[in-house]
C-alpha cells in the first residue's frame, strides 16, 4: 500500500471525473493539485495555480478566518468561502475540507471539495457529497459502491458493480458490503476489518487493502479495495466510496509465472545432476581440463545449485558485477547463451564440474 494519500489512485480518479471544485493543498495551504473545474472557473492555468497559496485566491475578508478553520482541522469540516477569479470576479463556494496524513499520522495537507453556493448554486444540488458520489459512480469503469456510514450498508453502485458481482440493484441495496467477503473466516473478521477501515480513514484519509469478495455465481474476486470518505456540507462523515480493482488476472499470471520458474529450476537441477555425474559409457571431461579457472569452476558449481549472481557473490566474497563478468567468460568458452543453455551443454557433452 502506498502510504502517501497524495499518490492515491482514487484521488486521481476524483480529479478526472468530478465536476465540483477540487484542491489538494499542502500543510501550509500551498496548492499542489487542482482539477479542470478549478482552471475553468478561475481563469488561471494549472501551472499558475500550483505556484499560488490558497489564500491568494480568497477574498481578503475571508483569509484569516479560513486559514484558522483549515489549519486547525483535525477532522473534516465544511463552510463557505469567497474565491476571486483572474478577472477579479468573486464567487461564493460551499466546501468540505479533509486533512490528509501518511500512515504514521504526519500531516500531508488537505483535500478541499466544493461547489457553487448561494444564487450561483444549482437548485438540484442538495449536498456536495451526494452530487460528487453520483459523479464518481458515473465516471469510474471499475466496480464502485457508495456505502453508508457507519454501517457499511450498500447505498448505491455503478453498472460495473452489477455486471461484475452479478446481482440486481435491489438485491444489493441495504446489504452490508463486508458480508460479501469470501469464506466464513473472513466474514468472522468483518468487525475487525470495519475497525481497521475506520482507523485508516481517521489516520490517512483513505483505505486500501487486497480483499476477496464472493460473486453471485459463487466464484471469488480478488481485488484491491480502495475507499474514500464523502462528507456533508458541514464537514461531518456522510458516505464512503469503495472502488474495486480486479486482480484475478494478475493472480493467474503470478501463478503461471511461478509454475514457469519451478519448471526452469527443475530442469536446471536435472541438468546439473547429469553434469555432476559423468557417464560410465565414455570418459568424462572436466572443466579444469577445458581451461576453466578454479574461480570459474566454483561459480559454475553454484550456478548448478540455482544460486543467483548476488548470492554467488556473497558466498565467494566478490561483487555481483564480478560474478557477471566471470559468467560471461564462462559462457563464451562453451558458446552458451544463458545459464540453462550452459547447463544443457555440460550435460550433453558429459562435462564434469571439477
Amino acid at each position: 500500500m502506498n502510504a502517501n494519500p497524495l499518490n492515491s489512485p482514487i484521488l486521481l480518479e476524483l480529479m478526472d471525473c468530478a465536476d465540483d471544485f477540487i484542491f489538494v493543498l499542502d500543510p501550509t495551504l500551498q496548492i499542489m493539485m487542482v482539477n479542470r473545474c478549478i482552471t475553468a472557473f478561475s481563469g488561471y492555468r494549472e501551472s499558475e495555480l500550483k505556484a499560488m497559496n490558497l489564500v491568494e485566491l480568497m477574498d481578503t475578508g475571508d483569509r484569516r478566518r479560513i486559514e484558522r478553520l483549515i489549519q486547525g482541522a483535525k477532522e473534516r469540516r465544511g463552510g463557505e468561502i469567497v474565491l476571486r477569479t483572474r478577472s477579479r470576479g468573486k464567487v461564493r463556494i460551499r466546501f468540505s475540507i479533509s486533512p490528509l496524513a501518511d500512515s504514521g499520522g504526519a500531516s500531508q495537507g488537505y483535500l478541499m471539495v466544493g461547489g457553487l453556493a448561494g444564487k450561483e448554486a444549482s437548485s438540484s444540488i442538495s449536498d456536495p457529497s451526494e452530487d460528487l458520489g453520483k459523479k464518481i459512480l458515473k465516471g469510474i469503469a471499475d466496480p464502485a459502491f457508495i456505502v453508508a456510514y457507519p454501517s457499511h450498508a450498500i447505498y448505491d453502485c455503478n453498472e460495473a458493480a452489477l455486471t461484475v458481482f452479478g446481482y440486481r440493484r435491489d438485491e444489493l441495496g441495504g446489504q452490508p458490503l463486508l458480508g460479501f467477503l469470501v469464506g466464513s473466516k473472513e466474514r468472522d473478521k468483518g468487525e475487525a476489518l470495519s475497525l481497521r477501515i475506520d482507523d485508516a480513514y481517521s489516520k490517512i484519509g483513505f483505505f486500501y487493502e487486497r480483499l476477496s469478495f464472493t460473486l453471485k455465481n459463487g466464484l471469488s474476486l480478488p481485488c484491491d479495495s480502495l475507499g474514500f470518505p464523502l462528507s456533508k456540507a458541514d464537514g461531518s462523515m456522510d458516505r464512503r466510496i469503495i472502488i474495486f480493482f480486479d486482480r484475478s488476472h494478475e493472480e493467474q499470471r503470478e501463478a503461471a509465472l511461478s509454475d514457469l520458474v519451478e519448471g526452469i529450476q527443475r530442469l536446471a537441477s536435472e541438468l546439473a545432476a547429469i553434469a555432476s555425474k559423468p557417464s560410465t559409457g565414455q570418459k568424462a571431461k572436466r572443466l579444469s581440463e577445458l581451461g576453466f579457472t578454479s574461480r570459474q569452476i566454483d561459480i559454475t558449481r553454484l550456478v548448478a545449485q540455482g544460486s543467483s549472481s548476488k548470492e554467488i557473490g556473497y558466498r565467494l566474497g566478490i561483487t555481483e558485477s564480478t560474478v557477471k563478468n566471470h559468467l560471461a567468460a564462462i559462457f563464451r568458452k562453451l558458446n552458451a547463451g544463458s545459464r540453462i543453455d550452459f547447463m544443457r551443454i555440460l550435460a550433453e557433452q558429459r562435462i564434469h564440474i571439477s
